[in-house]
This record gives structure tokens, C-alpha cells and sequence, in this order.
């Protein structure tokens, strides 16, 4: 007896889930109000850097290595994650920096658009 293959998701859901998180991203960063706080100093100001750069990782190295739309979905959500966490710890650890971050979460987002989800097999 073996177990049922995962169904693929039809690229719609690919589309609003991208859609969802990067207008999530953008109504949390414009609604609310991060007080004002003394430069930060360290590596933590740069925290926010590394899931972007593991989302990039997961978008150009992973994603084209799967050929089934079944299996893509879950890396493409948590790359898409990824991203938007990004630009989430921009906002609450480093404020004074917080449209650079949000402008690299955004740019993250972006290469995540899901016009590539096509040519896996459905």
C-alpha cells in the first residue's frame, strides 16, 4: 500500500499567498509606529540581513531544483517567509533603519513573484 502523492497547488494560490505576505509586510510597516531609539551598535543591526540572504539561498539555489509544483510549494512558502521576516526584524531591532530593511524585504519579496511556478509539472 503506498501513500498518496501531495496534490499540487494551482498557481493562483502560489499568486495570493505572495500577494498576502508582501501586502501584510507593507500594511504593518505603514500602520505601526516603531519609537524612536538610540543607534543601535554590533551585529545586531545586521541581524536582518541573514533571512534574507537564506530566502535568496532557498529562491536561487533550491526552488530549481525541484520539477514537481507538489513539492515546490512548501520551499517557495518558506522562502517567501523568510523574506518578509526580514523586513519584520528590520522594523523591531533596528528602527532607525527601517525603510533600508523594508526596501530589502521587498526587494526579497520580488524574486519570489511566482511567474516561475509554470514550468514545474503540476
Amino acid at each position: 500500500m503506498s501513500s498518496p502523492s501531495p496534490q499540487a497547488s494551482p498557481l493562483l494560490i502560489w499568486w495570493i499567498i505572495w500577494f498576502a505576505i508582501t501586502a501584510g509586510l507593507v500594511a504593518i510597516s505603514v500602520t505601526i509606529e516603531v519609537r524612536p531609539t538610540p543607534p543601535g551598535s554590533g551585529a545586531l543591526q545586521y541581524l536582518p540581513i541573514a533571512p534574507l540572504a537564506a530566502a535568496t539561498l532557498v529562491r536561487w539555489l533550491v526552488l530549481p531544483r525541484f520539477t514537481r509544483r507538489a513539492k515546490a510549494f512548501p520551499i517557495f512558502v518558506l522562502g517567501v517567509a523568510l523574506a518578509e521576516g526580514s523586513g519584520l526584524l528590520g522594523l523591531f531591532l533596528v528602527p532607525e533603519s527601517r525603510n533600508v530593511y523594508l526596501l530589502l524585504a521587498l526587494l526579497g519579496l520580488a524574486q519570489f513573484v511566482p511567474v516561475f511556478a509554470r514550468r514545474y509539472e503540476a
